[in-house]
């Protein structure tokens, strides 16, 4: 959530993402209670990736670009 960023995770650094040479800093949301059943996020230069916080640095990982997830997370705050 903007404004919302807190703990990261025990593993914040990871080699770059496939396409990227930058080493993504993951962060999860403070609205998440650390149950381990929430995602991690990563702002890159022109995306954003997004992996299960439980699959840490080994489980897939979901790239898009920067202005979908805006969309996306601004689309959150108008339900």
């Amino acid at each position: 959530m903007p404004g919302r960023r807190s703990s990261t995770s025990s593993s914040t650094r990871q080699k770059g993402h496939p396409g990227t040479t930058e080493s993504p800093h993951w962060f999860t949301s403070s609205y998440s209670n650390n149950g381990g059943n929430c995602i991690e996020v990563a702002h890159l230069e022109t995306q954003v990736v997004i992996r299960d916080t439980k699959q840490a640095g080994v489980g897939p990982v979901l790239a898009m670009p920067a202005a979908a997830w805006a969309a996306f997370v601004g689309g959150l705050g108008r339900r």
